[in-house]
């Protein structure tokens, strides 16, 4: 695990009255080396005379969104030191391990956390997330059902939960998976659509569909005829209805995975989505755990 960052110096950054708030602005707008600075000075001289685990999670998780996880994961080890027994510090430390690429750190992080939480349920989700990575898709189900059991109205784990169990052979459950998901978001495979916005996709998919029959005849004249225009259209209307579905959703997201970890290219809102922390709750100057 990575030590905590020693304090930066504070350089030519103008004096604030709250060095802190600075910092977290600065990291958020990824002035990194202004961050430092106000941090360093936080961190010497910090209101009431130690710096709050809230603090310390709040500057990584906005070093985390400007794209610093080395940085972020330093700041997250401070976390779990203050808070051993709180799965949410593991469970964000290994957030920024995985986006930096660091697949093994992050697995060990996760189980040590579910050591202190075998039920968390965003551990077990995240680490049904790795395992997915290993195809073990027998041990990421095990994983999600006790997830789903500690939150069952949260969509991602049902989906993941169905695209383990595709991928291992069972449909039929799958199925009641992805039902559960379209329950309790009913345009979910909506996320995964590329259009510029998802509430034009309908009109996307009628011009498109107009634009074809115009091209082919229409579905009168594609009836038994194999030309090259009746072909695409009914190509691309097998698409069109494959798309919305989460079982093709689930086989994209799983293939968008292995392109991911064969070409290092690890932007996260490519597959998996961007659910992969637990958001830290209660306010930064708290004096008890949160």
């Amino acid at each position: 695990q990575h030590p905590p960052h020693p304090p930066q110096g504070a350089g030519d950054a103008p004096d604030v009255a709250d060095n802190f708030r600075a910092a977290v602005d600065k990291a958020r707008g990824r002035d990194l080396a202004a961050a430092e600075a106000y941090w360093g000075r936080h961190e010497a001289s910090p209101p009431g005379g130690q710096v709050h685990v809230a603090q310390w999670f709040e500057y990584a998780m906005a070093h985390y969104n400007a794209h610093s996880y080395q940085r972020a994961s330093q700041l997250l080890v401070k976390v779990v030191e203050l808070e051993p027994a709180d799965p949410r510090g593991y469970n964000n430390l290994a957030m920024a391990l995985e986006a930096g690429g660091a697949m093994g750190e992050a697995r060990l992080v996760l189980e040590q956390g579910l050591g202190a939480a075998p039920q968390h349920h965003g551990l077990n989700y995240n680490f049904a997330k790795l395992l997915l990575d290993q195809e073990d898709w027998m041990g990421a189900v095990e994983r999600l059902v006790t997830a789903v059991q500690g939150d069952p109205n949260n969509p991602d784990i049902h989906f993941y939960l169905g695209a383990a169990l595709r991928q291992a052979g069972n449909e039929e459950v799958a199925q009641q998976a992805f039902a559960n998901v379209e329950k309790l978001e009913p345009r979910y495979a909506f996320r995964y659509i590329n259009t510029e916005t998802n509430s034009d996709y309908e009109h996307f998919v009628e011009d498109e569909r107009a634009l074809l029959d115009r091209l082919s005849g229409g579905e009168e004249a594609c009836r038994g005829n194999s030309s090259h225009a009746c072909a695409l259209r009914d190509i691309v209307l097998e698409l069109r209805g494959l798309e919305q579905t989460l079982g093709f959703v689930a086989d994209r997201q799983i293939d968008g995975r292995r392109v991911q970890l064969a070409t290092g290219y690890m932007k996260h809102s490519f597959a998996y989505g961007s659910t992969f922390y637990q958001s830290w709750r209660g306010g930064v100057y708290n004096t008890g755990p949160v």
